[in-house]
């Protein structure tokens, strides 16, 4: 299945069929990501963090968030995320954020991934003035 947002929506294929659904409720939703069994979807939406099933519309938010460069769903259940000069994690089924990695002042990361095995994370870290985002 792929995931992407286009018109301000979220929209989704699935690979064995040639058609695409609009996902009702995602209007400005953007850094979509799929769980990695395939079933779920998160994505940001208003500054927040939430978690919907592909099969149903009912959505979980997980976090308050603002800034964010990038997210990923790794496969130990947990969400990262790039907020501003931080890389957070999020528990998929609730909970409190952690922070994994702080790259601090006048610094920014963007697309934080957890590698396979769960014990390295690859992210872009970039120096200088920090815009506002998202």
């Amino acid at each position: 299945r792929i995931v992407y947002a286009i018109g301000g929506r979220l929209h989704t294929r699935r690979l064995d069929q040639l058609e695409t659904v609009t996902l009702a409720g995602t209007e400005g939703a953007i850094e979509p990501i799929i769980s990695p069994d395939g079933s779920r979807l998160g994505y940001v939406q208003d500054r927040k963090l939430k978690v919907r099933s592909f099969d149903a519309d009912a959505v979980t938010v997980l976090a308050d968030v603002f800034d964010v460069f990038g997210a990923s769903w790794a496969d130990d259940g947990r969400i990262l995320f790039a907020q501003r000069a931080q890389v957070l994690a999020v528990p998929a089924g609730g909970g409190a954020s952690s922070v994994l990695y702080d790259a601090g002042e006048n610094a920014s990361v963007h697309g934080p991934q957890l590698l396979p095995g769960g014990e390295s994370l690859l992210f872009t870290r970039r120096q200088g003035v920090v815009q506002g985002g998202n």
